[in-house]
């Protein structure tokens, strides 16, 4: 509680964001979520004015709140690719807020087809081509899952890490016999 406190006292950044939601989810509470997304990440605190004042959100609004929240950002229609997230509810001087913690993505993220990036403390859309491309390429150079090392090969591998991923999938797939393929037969057929 100590860390919400010190949230409240600062103003909104580049990674803090706080928005009223008296009886309803505030219209562009999913820009910022993109936005966030496509950045750094940050907290949103629902149920706070934009000064830092907590006016909550209504006892009876709280679980229908949640429950938007989740239809919205695990449908690809509103928000590709999707993201889900667990805000969590947190009482503040007798009053409930919704804590919402988002991670910066490692993907580029679309609100409605819009791509929403963040800065100072405002959402903005990215429309030209040479924004989505640095975008795209600020994350590239920090996320290393969709990189291709064209000249690794099987001995640069840890053993144990192998062996552990290995047994992993083994107990995820149960229908298929995982220990008797090669390394290399199963690095393939797991998609690695």
């Amino acid at each position: 509680m100590d860390r919400i406190h010190e949230l409240l006292k600062q103003k909104e950044s580049i990674n803090l964001e706080f928005k009223e939601a008296k009886r309803d989810i505030p219209k562009d509470l999913y820009e910022t979520v993109c936005a966030f997304l496509n950045r750094e990440g940050g907290i949103i605190l629902l149920g706070v004015e934009n000064s830092g004042y907590v006016v909550g959100v209504d006892e009876d609004c709280v679980q229908q709140i949640l429950v938007d929240i989740a239809s919205t950002l695990n449908n690809n229609e509103k928000l590709d690719p999707t993201y889900l997230l667990i805000p969590q509810i947190l009482e503040i001087r007798q009053k409930k807020i919704l804590f919402i913690q988002v991670p910066e993505s490692s993907r580029v993220h679309r609100l409605n087809g819009i791509i929403f990036d963040r800065s100072a403390d405002g959402d903005f859309k990215v429309k030209s081509p040479e924004q989505i491309a640095e975008l795209s390429n600020r994350k590239a150079l920090y996320f290393s899952e969709a990189k291709v090392f064209p000249y690794l090969a099987i001995p640069d591998y840890d053993k144990n890490t192998l062996k552990t991923a290995k047994n992993y999938i083994q107990n995820q797939e149960k229908y298929v016999s995982w220990s008797k393929l090669s390394t290399e037969e199963w690095l393939e057929k797991a998609g690695f």
